[in-house]
């Protein structure tokens, strides 16, 4: 049949079916995708999975010149950037809701030159606006590199 033309090769570098997950008060989700972007000092990212979003904004790293220099660093409450920009921006969509961050710790685990992709992992404590819940979120995931997220 026609199967025969298709390209297996694109696919052996990639996630079986996903890129990273996000801990939502114990309920583990899959996200299917994401993407980083480093710039003026700063890193933004965005990650999707089934029914929600993941959108961390503003994520300031001061002494980090490139993006493969951000390997090991954190960002956290005890970060000095941190104690002047304490929220980070952005926060989790789900359909029906939306969750701010309270409070977010990022680690840069690391950068794949070749994939062009960073890995980071994540915790932080979210708040529902309209309701006032409060949660906690962990998870990590691997990011594609881009020039803009728009």
């Amino acid at each position: 049949g026609s199967r025969n033309n298709s390209k297996p090769l694109l696919e052996i570098n990639m996630p079986a079916d996903h890129v990273g997950y996000l801990d939502h008060n114990e309920r583990i989700r899959r996200l299917q995708s994401a993407r980083c972007m480093f710039q003026n000092h700063q890193l933004d990212i965005e990650a999707s999975g089934r029914n929600f979003e993941l959108k961390i904004y503003g994520i300031p790293f001061p002494d980090v010149e490139s993006i493969s220099e951000l390997p090991g660093k954190s960002f956290g409450p005890e970060s000095e950037a941190m104690k002047s920009d304490p929220i980070a921006e952005g926060g989790i969509e789900f359909t029906d809701s939306y969750l701010s961050w309270e409070s977010l710790t990022l680690r840069c685990k690391s950068h794949n030159a070749a994939n062009n992709t960073l890995s980071i992992s994540f915790q932080g404590e979210v708040s529902d606006p309209e309701w006032g819940n409060r949660g906690s979120v962990d998870g990590s995931v691997v990011c594609e590199i881009q020039d803009s997220l728009r």
